[in-house]
């Protein structure tokens, strides 16, 4: 938790897409949250889908090739940032999306 709060940034490497050779990383800044309050881990969680929308760019939305390779780009990015933040709470929300938002109404 302490390594978190000291962190200014977690920064993700990945491929954008499976046949390209452009190794970037992406950014989900962390540093201003307390990832152990749901609240704060659900806005981690929505900063790394939203990391992972950018990084891995917009859709061929005319093929359904390009559509199923954002869509699993966006979720391996997602996944990795959350696995790098070591946080259980925004784990746990990354794999139960649905049980959080429903206790949440």
């Amino acid at each position: 938790m302490i390594r978190l709060a000291a962190a200014a940034a977690l920064l993700v490497a990945g491929v954008a897409s499976l046949g390209s050779a452009d190794d970037r990383s992406m950014t989900v800044r962390i540093d201003d949250l307390n990832l152990a309050a749901p609240a704060d881990a659900h806005i981690a969680l929505q900063r790394a889908r939203s990391a992972a929308e950018t990084f891995c760019g917009a859709p061929d939305v005319m093929t359904q090739e390009g559509r199923d390779g954002a869509r699993a780009c966006r979720t391996r990015m997602t996944g990795r940032a959350v696995a790098a933040m070591h946080a259980p709470l925004v784990a746990a929300m990354y794999r139960a999306p649905a049980v959080f938002q429903l206790a949440g109404t």
